[in-house]
């Protein structure tokens, strides 16, 4: 869903042009050609006719994966402890739920899709037929910066909602920030973390006395009230975001099945000698090592 480069949207002065121009009854045809120009833009930024160079790198890791069973390297560890933590803490964050709303909150189970969505939410609120995703946060820090003025939801999380909303026909969802206390083996994998980096010289004595003793209260929040340690977002569907989403997965499609066809002809590729000329060079080493 990201938007390919190139494509912006109209600035402000031209926002402002737009409006004017098209609120006025007769047009010279300096501002007919200027009107046309702008909705083009518009049209352009709001429907682009390509996919990102994201989307497009996904598409390919998704193909090697499926084609030929063929993943990518992984950066290195099982996963940061704030992911291994908000997955081990999903059932902790539904019981917390539960207790504040006084609704029995029931894990879902088994994914369900049409011919473009699949997914499984968290749970459904079943007095007001809500969709209701838990988002565990790491640490008081984290948590507490979901309560800012300026915080939105990323993008991720709101279209990951906007699809569960469609799969399960529900017009409105929630996304709950939780804070529960990390399992003791986290703690535990922390503390030898940072004894790792105290013995390895990275930090001296006096900075690891000072990390251990915050250490000791990081992780336990029973101090803070229940009631404070979750933050709503409420979600309405958006039939739009889905169309938009819709056509986006029939672009990905088509793009893939020319993708194909181009890696199965097996042919020389001839290079466009003004795609050099006209850039400046870049250091393409980070490039060549990945390759390697």
């Amino acid at each position: 869903m990201a938007q390919p480069k190139g494509y912006l949207n109209l600035s402000k002065s031209q926002a402002e042009k737009y409006a004017f121009l098209s609120n006025k009854a007769q047009l010279s045809k300096q501002e007919a050609d200027k009107l046309a120009f702008l909705i083009n833009k518009r049209n352009l930024y709001l429907n682009p006719p390509v996919l990102s160079v994201g989307a497009e790198n996904h598409l390919i890791e998704m193909y090697s994966r499926e084609r030929y069973t063929i993943r990518r390297a992984s950066s290195g560890g099982q996963g940061k402890p704030s992911q291994i933590k908000g997955f081990l803490l999903e059932k902790e964050g539904l019981q917390l739920l539960s207790k504040l709303d006084g609704i029995e909150y029931i894990k879902q189970v088994g994914a369900i899709s049409d011919d473009y969505f699949i997914g499984v939410c968290d749970t459904i609120c079943p007095s007001d037929n809500s969709i209701v995703e838990i988002k565990t946060s790491w640490n008081a820090a984290n948590f507490m910066k979901n309560r800012k003025s300026n915080f939105k939801l990323s993008n991720e999380i709101w279209g990951e909602v906007q699809g569960y909303l469609h799969l399960y026909n529900i017009p409105k969802g929630q996304v709950c920030y939780v804070l529960v206390n990390t399992p003791s083996h986290l703690i535990e994998q922390e503390w030898a973390n940072l004894f790792k980096r105290y013995a390895y010289g990275e930090i001296p004595r006096e900075k690891y006395d000072e990390l251990c003793y915050k250490l000791e209260g990081f992780f336990d929040y029973n101090k803070i009230p229940e009631k404070k340690r979750v933050i709503r977002f409420d979600i309405d569907y958006s039939p739009a975001y889905i169309a938009k989403a819709k056509t986006k997965i029939d672009m990905a499609r088509v793009w893939l099945n020319d993708y194909e066809k181009d890696f199965m002809s097996n042919k020389n590729i001839k290079t466009n000698p003004d795609l050099y000329l006209s850039s400046p060079d870049v250091d393409d080493s980070e490039e060549s090592e990945a390759t390697i």
